[in-house]
Formats: C-alpha cells, structure tokens, sequence
C-alpha cells in the first residue's frame, strides 16, 4: 500500500532556537499570565518586548488561513502584545528591538526561513513605543526614520565588533529629539569595552 503524507512542523534556528507561532490563539494566553506574574513580582516601570529576529513564520495552517503577510501578522501580535502589558500595568512604558519594524534592517522580503515580507510590521507600533535601535549597518538612516515616526530610541552600541563604535553611534544620534540614552550590546559576554563606553556616553549628555 501507498501512503500520501502531508506535514509542517517547528523548524529549530541555530542549536536550540524555534520560534514561537504567532496565529495560536493560546500564545497570547501564555504572554499576558507571564505579564502579569513579572509585574507582580517586579512592578516594573517599562517592559522590554523580545521581537527581535523572527527566522520562521507564515508556514503553518494557523498563519497562512490569515492571508497576510508576515509584517502584517507581527504587526498585529505586537500590537495586541501591547495591549496585554497595557491591561497589567497602563503606567509602564513599552520598548521593543528595533530588528523586526525597521525597513532598514529586517522588515524587509528574503529573511531567513520567513514565507513572504516583513514590510509594514511597524504598523502596529504606537509612537509611544521605545524602539531599542541597533541597526548598526545602516545607523543614521534607521534612527532618522525612527524619529520621523515620533519614537524615543535607546541606542546599541558595540555588539562584539573587533573595533567598538561608540564615537560612531554617537554622531549618528547627534541632534536626534529622541535619542533617550544608549545600551552597551554583547552577545558573546565580552564587557572589555565597558569603561571605555561609560566614558563616551557621559559625554553625550
């Protein structure tokens, strides 16, 4: 006998990274207790989203009977994502990797394993979101465009690049009305720099 099979699953990024599915209705269930169990523990001033590199989506059944397209589909869970931490804790402030909203960066078509583009995602921002900029591959256009949509920016800097740019980043921001502060990125643990980044962002104040 002959067996005709038809199947999706989770594909697993790197070693040990599979990305959430952004059309399960229970994925929002999950966020807004885990909401509610950080801000009763911490009550926090500001939330820190984690959209940052989103490598799969619009694949399975839930997404593609959507007929969107990726940025709209993160579009619309980031903006229900800030309605959940808005229901918790309407005070705190929202910010957010600017990766995933930025058509400089990864809001764009042919990202990873993604069905389609990531144009428009932004739609569902609300100027009141704090973008974390850490487009260091196209910084003054990213940043100009950010302010342009009204946002307050914390700035990346360094993420384990041989030579740091702190100066650099620093001038992109140069006369930005939204430039809020800077953040010193690493991902491989690497803290050699701190001095020398506390230095340049005191005298950026």
């Amino acid at each position: 006998d002959r067996l005709r099979v038809s199947w999706y699953h989770a594909m697993v990024m790197g070693t040990s990274g599979a990305t959430t599915c952004f059309s399960d209705p229970k994925l929002f269930t999950v966020l807004r207790d885990q909401a509610r169990r950080v801000n009763d523990l911490f009550k926090p001033k500001m939330f820190m989203m984690s959209h940052q590199v989103s490598r799969v989506v619009n694949w399975c059944q839930a997404c593609r009977e959507r007929g969107q397209s990726p940025g709209e589909i993160l579009a619309e869970n980031v903006r229900r994502c800030i309605e959940i931490l808005k229901e918790v804790s309407p005070q705190a402030r929202v910010a957010v990797w600017s990766d995933m909203f930025d058509p400089h960066h990864n809001a764009r078509e042919g990202l990873y394993l993604v069905n389609g583009s990531f144009w428009g995602s932004w739609a569902g921002l609300p100027s009141s979101a704090i973008i974390v900029n850490r487009n260091t591959g196209n910084s003054v256009a990213s940043l100009n465009w950010f302010a342009g949509r009204g946002h307050e920016q914390v700035i990346g800097v360094y993420e384990d690049k041989e030579n740091p740019d702190f100066e650099e980043r620093k001038n992109d921001a140069t006369g930005l009305p939204t430039d809020v502060g800077f953040i010193y990125l690493t991902w491989q643990k690497k803290y050699d720099h701190l001095e020398q980044y506390a230095g340049v962002e005191d005298t950026s104040r």
